[in-house]
């Protein structure tokens, strides 16, 4: 579905790209681990396989927590699809939704999806809150056993023995702790890779090899040369659709793309894969079956095909168009196709971009095509003519406008077969008529007179006019031949099909006939000369007043500065609710590192005693610490997922219940890659990785402060070396946040173009296909893509770049609390001297993490700046609410129900134009 194909761009691509950046770490964490461990075993030998135990009975855990995750996040990632298709079927039918006042019901369908959602999502957060504290605890809970086993072989522990192997076991710990996180990293990747995978191996539709044509008819052997050729064909569209089997270049290792031969047969087996449709969609579309069906077009011919509603005509197009292979019979000598759907494909860009599709522009051409669609007159409305912006699906045209600019392009493409869907049932009876006479029919005034044609249609005044009528009656041709012939049939299924349309249609009698040669109506109104033409739309010389005064679209502006407070504000909020319990689960992080502080503090306390009569009663407080410190991890994690989880969820409903009640000029205005972005990607970071990045930077943080605190209790001269230290930190800390700050607001934008491309390709890909554009789509595809990595390039060398200056300032930390231990060596400790070199250790990992992760913590709370926008943005005004904020009907307020009218409801029928140009 469209929402899979969004959900794998935005959110299973940033979940890879965040496992490579874990990846390294992975590695080396095992290594390190082990490192530490044997320096531990040559300081108090044996003994350290007590802690060593202990790591290795935890590895199993940590796989299982990872396997559980992985099932969890894969539920997750599916409730994430449902949504994200949900909220672009909303917004592709936004007008409708309005128009039909179903703007509650469908925020209802979004709160309950996204409801689903959070549940899978509160599930894994769960499950990571509960993993937290064992990656957290276990080194310390291996230290405290590793001591234990040594104090009962040797009674006691010298303090240079205790905190050379403490500060071992502080770089224990980081690959400890790095371990679990990157397990949940992988089994996140290992479902997006599967679900990569999975859409990368579908096989792709059959490439049609086309024929070229001249623009004279061709004979051979006396006949015309056939356009298109079928033979016994049926086509059906089942629950996937064939994969073609690989040719033998391709077997042989060949790197190009196989392509198949020009005819498709069903002779050999095929694998299935999921249909595609015009909109893009790969969903299941019900079975039906065009049977026995048999087409020869000859060069330059006009070929009608009508039929009931569900009698095939679409399915014959979609055959024709190569998006269904046939499954008996075959296909031959196909085109190069100008396809003009019902449904026009009309994309975000101006007219002419729309008309020209890629194309190099020529004057005469252009001019031509211009005069032949009945477009000049529309052109003379728009603000900047042909430059103008028509807007995302062309929501500024009418229907008739639409159709008539998918029929320009089909004519400026100048190519051998023209498609034509139904083309003329969105224009008035005198249009039709002016475009079957210059662009459809074969008459002398028409542009395509020397073209093949295949015309769908129900407008049967036209079908006297063609050269061919094809009757589709349920799925097969029932009658063809020309229409005199048809028509004097006995039992005839062309006059029964007249017959029924003319009765089902109330206009049927405006309906006007059309000559080959003839000249527009008295009171039709005519096109404008060559003269106007060029003067009004400055076809070769368009004017940059004319581009800026066409401007529809809005440009994503990107905000500078620091992030404000406000998004501070507004994210805490929505996890605590109110700023008691957002003290409380900050004070929670403060009482972990305080009894974190308190376990290594107890082994210095004991260290410097002179009795060894209180080695049990030391061991079993230090248990004691330990398990409490386990405890309030346990409980700082499960109160943090809770926090997270409700944030996520309260940001989210905050957009939800605005995102549809924005006017119509909005979504004119807003492309909608835009409003996806923040609706998938940025609400995705706001889920998984910014909870994470808050969590370990207010655990990092607290436990920096603290220890410096301590060391300045222990060596007080530390403190005068701790403030050009500080004065460097907050030096490098300024620099990287500026600069990291804005690569993530580029990085966030550079996004918007690549969804806003992936979301028009979607819902044109059977157009694109028909012109044989995919080519210069994937073209603008990377190069939107690489405009989107280079800023994320950007931002990670940005952070390659503060890794290498902390550790240098953490070296210079480490190297100053030594100098202070020992111009203070004769009021410190020996016991508390090794803990502090043991803390300015921890200071050192702390440090660079911590900064590191208050820079991206300020870069990914962007993405709640960028979702928060949303809910600031005005709506449409006038509602009608009850105290439970309830929209009512007329009926429930003639009941008088306990209600209150909004001060700006309408009391009178009158309407007040805000924005009018042309009246």
């Amino acid at each position: 579905s469209q929402g899979q194909a969004v959900s794998l761009v935005s959110t299973d691509a940033e979940i890879s790209i965040e496992f490579m950046r874990q990846f390294n770490r992975t590695i080396i964490a095992p290594w390190l681990l082990f490192a530490g461990l044997a320096y531990v075993y040559v300081i108090i030998g044996v003994s350290c396989l007590a802690g060593l135990a202990i790591m290795i009975a935890f590895v199993p855990v940590t796989f299982w927590f990872g396997k559980l995750q992985l099932r969890v996040h894969r539920k997750k990632m599916k409730k994430s699809d449902s949504r994200l298709k949900y909220v672009k079927e909303v917004l592709q039918g936004i007008k409708i939704i309005k128009l039909y006042g179903w703007e509650e019901p469908s925020i209802k369908r979004l709160e309950t999806v996204r409801k689903e959602e959070i549940k899978a999502l509160r599930k894994a957060m769960t499950i990571r809150a509960v993993t937290v504290p064992f990656s957290l605890v276990i080194p310390n809970v291996a230290a405290v056993l590793t001591f234990t086993v040594y104090l009962l072989q040797y009674d006691t522990i010298t303090p240079a023995e205790a905190f050379t192997v403490i500060s071992l076991f502080v770089i224990i710990r980081t690959p400890f702790v790095t371990l679990p996180i990157a397990i949940s990293v992988l089994s996140r990747a290992m479902v997006s890779y599967n679900r990569i995978a999975k859409f990368l191996y579908l096989s792709r539709l059959p490439d049609r090899k086309t024929d070229s044509f001249s623009n004279n008819a061709e004979k051979a052997n006396g006949r015309l040369r056939k356009t298109l050729s079928v033979k016994g064909a049926e086509f059906e569209w089942p629950e996937t659709l064939y994969e073609p089997e690989k040719d033998e270049e391709h077997s042989k290792g060949n790197n190009k793309p196989s392509r198949l031969p020009r005819i498709w047969s069903t002779k050999k087996k095929q694998k299935l894969l999921e249909p595609s449709s015009e909109s893009g969609n790969s969903e299941l579309k019900q079975k039906f079956s065009l049977r026995n069906i048999n087409l020869d077009l000859d060069h330059g011919s006009l070929v009608a095909v009508v039929g009931q509603v569900a009698s095939g005509k679409s399915t014959l197009c979609s055959a024709i168009l190569g998006e269904l292979a046939p499954k008996e019979g075959e296909v031959s000598n196909l085109p190069s196709v100008a396809f003009c759907n019902q449904e026009p494909f009309i994309m975000n860009a101006t007219v002419r971009e729309n008309i020209l599709f890629n194309r190099e522009f020529d004057f005469e051409k252009y001019k031509q095509t211009i005069d032949a669609c009945a477009l000049e007159s529309d052109l003379e409305i728009f603000p900047a003519g042909d430059q103008t912006e028509i807007g995302e699906r062309g929501v500024t045209l009418s229907g008739g406008q639409k159709a008539r600019i998918a029929l320009a392009r089909a004519l400026y493409s100048d190519l051998d077969f023209y498609l034509f869907d139904d083309p003329l049932s969105a224009v008035d009876a005198h249009v039709a008529n002016h475009l079957f006479e210059h662009v459809i029919g074969n008459g002398p005034n028409s542009v395509l007179r020397d073209k093949t044609k295949l015309f769908i249609t129900n407008q049967i005044h036209f079908l006297k006019y063609v050269d061919e009528v094809i009757v589709l009656e349920k799925g097969k041709i029932s009658q063809h031949g020309k229409y005199e012939d048809l028509l004097a049939a006995e039992n005839s299924p062309l006059a029964r099909l007249m017959e029924d349309l003319v009765h089902s249609s109330k206009n049927s009698s405006d309906e006007t006939e059309v000559k080959k040669n003839q000249e527009p109506e008295p009171g039709k109104p005519k096109l404008k000369t060559e003269k106007t033409v060029i003067n009004r739309l400055a076809m070769q010389k368009s004017t940059r007043e004319n581009q800026k005064k066409g401007k529809l679209t809005s440009v994503e502006e990107r905000k500078r500065g620091k992030i404000d407070w406000k998004v501070y504000k507004g994210y805490l909020l929505a996890g605590g609710g109110n700023w008691f319990v957002v003290f409380l689960v900050f004070s929670v992080f403060v009482l972990a590192e305080v009894v974190f502080l308190f376990i290594d503090s107890w082994l210095a306390l004991w260290t410097q005693g002179d009795s060894n009569d209180s080695s049990f009663r030391f061991i079993g407080i230090y248990w004691a610490i330990t398990l409490a410190y386990m405890l309030v991890v346990l409980m700082r994690s499960l109160f943090w997922a809770t926090f997270a989880v409700n944030a996520a969820a309260g940001l989210y409903r905050n957009v939800n219940d605005r995102v549809i009640q924005f006017p119509m000029s909005f979504f004119w205005k807003t492309p909608m890659g835009t409003v996806l972005n923040r609706l998938s990607q940025d609400t995705n970071a706001i889920d998984e990785m910014l909870a994470l990045t808050w969590q370990w930077f207010l655990m990092t943080t607290i436990r920096v402060i603290g220890i410096l605190c301590f060391i300045g209790v222990v060596a007080p001269i530390f403190c005068a070396a701790l403030l050009p230290i500080l004065f460097v930190y907050l030096g490098i800390r300024q620099y990287y946040r500026t600069t990291s700050r804005e690569m993530q607001r580029i990085e966030s934008i550079s996004r918007s173009p690549l969804f806003n491309h992936l979301a028009e390709t979607l819902n044109g890909a059977s157009t694109i296909r028909a012109f044989s554009l995919q080519e210069q789509w994937m073209k603008t595809a990377f190069q939107r893509i690489e405009w989107a990595h280079r800023a994320k390039f950007g931002a990670e060398v940005v952070q390659l770049w503060l890794a290498q200056r902390l550790e240098w300032l953490g070296a210079f930390i480490l190297f100053m609390s030594g100098v202070s231990i020992i111009i203070s060596k004769d009021t410190v400790g020996a016991g508390f001297a090794g803990l502090a070199l043991a803390f300015a250790l921890n200071v050192t990992i702390n440090l660079n993490v911590s900064v590191k992760l208050a820079t991206q913590l300020e870069a990914q709370m962007n993405a709640v700046e960028r979702v928060m926008e949303y809910s600031v943005l005005p709506i449409e005004d006038g509602l009608v609410e009850t105290k439970t904020s309830r929209k009512v009907s007329p009926g429930e307020l003639e009941e008088g129900k306990d209600t209150f009218i909004a001060e700006n409801w309408p009391t009178a029928g009158i309407f007040i134009y805000t924005i009018c140009e042309h009246l």
